[in-house]
């Protein structure tokens, strides 16, 4: 039976030594980053692997539609939330403003 310890020593070492290895070579990129920066040019380190454009997955089609709110349906949505304006008055300024993506938020009724 060999020594557990001992088996358990060496696999500390070697987990130490990959990390201080891993350490330098982290701190080495760095180092020609800055080098590069200096002389004013981009930089990629020589680990890095390119990326194959044709091995990529497809992106996904965006929506068609608006993708964020203005401040102005923000505030709208808020105070709808808030019970300041109802679910019909949201309604009527939906129509008026041309903000037909704006849905009211169900209310939870207490």
């Amino acid at each position: 039976m060999r020594d557990k310890h001992r088996d358990d020593l060496k696999e500390a070492q070697a987990q130490t030594i990959k990390a201080m290895q891993d350490t330098i070579i982290v701190q080495a990129d760095m180092i020609d980053y800055l080098r590069a920066k200096l002389d004013g040019h981009a930089y990629v380190a020589p680990r890095t692997q390119a990326i194959n454009p044709t091995k990529q997955p497809p992106a996904e089609e965006a929506p068609a539609g608006k993708m964020w709110l203005s401040e102005e349906e923000e505030e709208i949505l808020a105070l709808n939330m808030q019970g300041h304006i109802s679910d019909l008055e949201l309604q009527r300024l939906r129509e008026e403003l041309g903000m037909e993506h704006l849905v009211a938020v169900p209310h939870d009724d207490e």
